[in-house]
């Protein structure tokens, strides 16, 4: 938008190549192997995510048909596509309101997203203890986690020179690490998710999104090629953990 170089079309155009052709593979696979696998309830539900996901609505589905936790999501090759119906809601509304918030006032977009972050994290306060399961797959209780990367964003577009001359880079960006490994560490599934004690992951990863410098000790332990490989590796790994644990689970049961 600075530059003026913005286009929403172009915008959409590069998420549909990142997200679309491996993603449709990961669902015709999943469908495939459900017609051999699934039982006939769990196939109807197989092939009522395929439609949703191929919607960007796979997690309104799921909240108006299941919890997260019991059994029979175990047995659901596609439902960790919530997160992308989540990530192509937000794409599809914020994008808009930063043009319209651009032409009206460009100064009020850092405000705009303090706005929607807050408002996003106070609702999901609110309403995790109301209806958990909800709370888990709407966007309004998401928008929040994707609002502080923006403002992150935003952030080192602003002062990216002082950035550069903060002597705490290597402490605080040790600290967000400490943040995200403490959460895998000690996180299960009693811990309300989306909830307050999220901010400490989201928290740790904004950290490490600013501050982690070359010189930290953080950066060399990122950017090592394991990590990195991993890194590089993370969306298809993401797709396809839980279709791989789904079909092994039915098979070890209806085998």
């Amino acid at each position: 938008l600075e530059q003026g170089k913005f286009s929403i079309i172009k915008f959409y155009e590069r998420r549909a190549r990142r997200i679309f052709p491996a993603l449709f593979v990961t669902m015709l696979v999943s469908f495939i192997l459900g017609y051999f696998l699934l039982m006939p309830d769990q196939l109807k539900s197989l092939g009522q995510s395929f439609v949703a996901t191929s919607l960007f609505s796979n997690n309104v589905l799921l909240g108006l048909t299941s919890g997260y936790w019991d059994l029979a999501s175990e047995f659901k090759p596609l439902l960790h596509t919530w997160s992308i119906g989540v990530e192509e809601q937000y794409y599809f509304s914020v994008p808009v309101l930063l043009l319209v918030f651009w032409k009206i006032n460009r100064g009020s977009i850092f405000y705009l997203l303090c706005s929607l972050f807050l408002a996003s994290l106070f609702f999901t306060v609110w309403f995790v203890n109301i209806s958990p399961k909800w709370s888990f797959y709407l966007l309004p209780t998401r928008a929040w986690e994707i609002c502080i990367g923006a403002l992150a964003g935003v952030y080192l577009i602003k002062y990216s020179k002082s950035i550069e001359k903060f002597k705490y880079s290597n402490t605080v960006s040790l600290l967000g690490l400490a943040l995200i490994i403490f959460s895998i560490l000690v996180f299960d599934s009693t811990v309300l998710s989306p909830g307050p004690l999220v901010l400490i992951p989201t928290v740790g990863t904004v950290l490490l999104i600013i501050f982690c410098r070359p010189n930290s000790i953080a950066f060399r332990v990122l950017g090592s090629r394991v990590i990195v490989y991993f890194g590089l590796l993370s969306y298809s790994l993401y797709l396809w953990h839980q279709p791989i644990f789904a079909f092994l689970r039915a098979y070890s049961v209806y085998r």
